[in-house]
């Protein structure tokens, strides 16, 4: 729901959720206009997604599912191709076992780690966990180049530099963590920035 509140905020964009059942869904987020609610498992329904989405949209993925390593890295592997240049794939919870003791051995994070190490086409940007704790250690994957039919690669997008200034970083933890009339204040606040 926080997405698709976000989204309304933009005026733009909507959120498809992928799950084996909604049951436990209230009736609030199923009747949300942005939102489509697809009850099925994530491999088996990809072809379906993927007519869902019309050329030109930016999609960012985020896999929150069953946490093994191959349900992770089949979703990775099947939903990549639909992240554009300069895109995300965040792989949630790479803590099972890397901090939390909960969790599948292997699991999402090794899967991110295969992932990267067999595509040249995303890189896993450690800059994204600089704000001392996460629970997606290794789960932020951008999308660098895109790998053409006959081979070649196309584009080059660089990892945000290191030394991004502290300010900017608050600011867009501050914009995605407040309530959305706060986002808008801030938004009118720092527009002269």
């Amino acid at each position: 729901m926080a997405l698709a509140h976000l989204c309304d905020l933009l005026d733009h964009g909507r959120v498809i959720g992928i799950d084996i059942t909604h049951e436990a869904v209230s009736d609030v987020v199923r009747n949300h206009p942005r939102i489509t609610l697809i009850e099925e498992d994530a491999c088996r329904c990809f072809s379906r997604v993927e007519k869902m989405i019309q050329p030109g949209e930016t999609v960012l993925i985020i896999e929150d599912s069953s946490h093994t390593y191959d349900n992770t890295f089949n979703i990775l592997r099947l939903y990549s191709p639909l992240i554009a240049l300069g895109g995300w794939f965040i792989v949630e919870d790479g803590i099972c076992r890397h901090g939390l003791k909960e969790g599948p051995t292997p699991g999402p994070y090794e899967a991110a780690e295969t992932f990267v190490g067999g595509n040249e086409d995303f890189v896993i940007d450690r800059e994204m966990e600089s704000f001392v704790l996460t629970w997606n250690p290794k789960g932020f994957l951008r999308r660098v180049t895109v790998t053409e039919a006959d081979g070649t690669r196309v584009g080059r997008k660089s990892v945000p530099a290191e030394s991004e200034s502290f300010g900017a970083k608050l600011r867009e933890v501050v914009l995605l963590c407040v309530p959305p009339i706060l986002v808008r204040m801030v938004r009118r606040l720092t527009a002269g920035q």
